[in-house]
């Protein structure tokens, strides 16, 4: 993980985040990124 956002005052608003949009930089595919997520849980 390269890249953690938060809202203005640096909270979560829900005590389960998750993952509503991706955006990639490179052509890693998406099942792979996907992965890396699930471990970096």
């Amino acid at each position: 993980v390269k890249a953690v956002v938060f809202d203005k005052t640096g909270t979560l608003t829900v005590g389960k985040p998750f993952v509503v949009s991706t955006m990639r930089f490179s052509n890693v595919p998406v099942q792979e990124l996907c992965d890396m997520a699930a471990a970096a849980e």
